[in-house]
């Protein structure tokens, strides 16, 4: 695969590189600090040998599909079930995260990147047209922002997919989290959200209202960050992560009605080898603004139904900070 490449930018105390295999985020550095904040892979050709969507965009239905069947205005839809064949995660076996996209625009603050998923392809209809832009906009801001449009009815839930380490300890445990959201979705032995209301996370090991250490839990779920869902909820902080040991912060801001966190509980032996040694579990954490998992299934669920006259629009920022630093 030798069309994959990179793009480097540098602005506003960020060194950032984007790949356009999965348009993914391929390293980011912080003004002061040597260490990357994401993980990710030296070479943009090894993107095309993982299997943990590592910084990539995924899609073109970021998370999982129940049974990988849909129905819209009464026509059902066979996609690919690419975990355990009993789901579709993150779009099939080969969605928009595994494949390589035009990079359409570049400058030092700037990368676009566009590519067009066929009607069919791992059995979503529609000419579905997407664009991921990555832009430093301000002192330690990264904005991701995506675009999509169709040709026929077909759902679209897209997910900017880095695992976030912010200093050189061993794994993410000692990191601080807080989720700003009061309800979560309980899941089952797939991974799909239970049936019934969202979970209140008083009194689990899901509430991150005040920031705390993350530990040692094992999460993969979403939480609801919107009480009345809409399309678009607007812009917000939605998550901050905080590593006591670098005094470094992220800030994530999204539109989304959801959060998937997911602490990489299961990331052993997904990645090939980077710094002379696999990742390892828990050695990142997932902040993925999306809308809810297998929605096309639940009528009680915010919708990712995408029509032919409608554009699909997500905005992202990652806010970067050394809180050690004097000011």
């Amino acid at each position: 695969m030798s069309n994959i490449i990179s793009h480097k930018m540098t602005a506003y105390d960020l060194d950032v590189s984007v790949t356009n295999y999965g348009a993914s985020l391929q390293d980011l550095r912080l003004s002061g600090h040597a260490l990357p904040l994401v993980l990710g892979f030296p070479a943009a050709t090894d993107y095309a040998n993982h299997k943990a969507h590592i910084g990539a965009t995924a899609g073109i239905y970021a998370n999982r599909i129940a049974g990988g069947q849909f129905t819209i205005d009464d026509a059902t839809y066979q996609l690919s079930c690419n975990e355990h064949n009993r789901t579709t995660l993150h779009g099939g076996t080969n969605g928009i995260g595994t494949q390589i996209w035009d990079l359409v625009d570049a400058a030092d603050d700037k990368a676009v990147f566009a590519i067009t998923q066929r009607d069919g392809h791992m059995g979503f209809p529609g000419n579905i047209n997407v664009t991921c832009t990555y832009q430093i906009t301000a002192k330690g801001t990264l904005s991701i922002s995506y675009r999509a449009t169709t040709s026929k009815p077909t759902f679209v839930n897209l997910a900017h997919h880095s695992y976030f380490r912010l200093d050189d300890a061993p794994d993410i445990s000692d990191h601080e989290l807080a989720i700003f959201a009061d309800h979560y979705l309980g899941v089952d032995d797939d991974n799909l959200p239970c049936e019934g209301a969202p979970l209140c996370v008083a009194g689990t090991p899901f509430d991150f209202r005040s920031q705390r250490l993350i530990g040692n839990v094992p999460i993969d779920h979403n939480y609801c960050l919107a009480p009345l869902p809409s399309k678009n909820a607007g812009l917000r902080p939605v998550a901050r992560l905080y590593s006591p040991k670098s005094k470094i912060s992220l800030q994530v801001s999204s539109d989304q009605n959801g959060l998937q966190c997911y602490t990489a509980h299961q990331l052993d032996e997904m990645a090939p080898n980077h710094h002379d040694r696999p990742y390892r579990a828990f050695d990142g954490i997932c902040l993925e603004p999306q809308n809810w998992p297998n929605s096309p299934n639940r009528d009680d669920f915010p919708s990712s139904l995408l029509r032919p006259d409608e554009i699909y629009h997500q905005r992202l920022e990652l806010y970067f900070r050394d809180e050690g630093q004097k000011r």
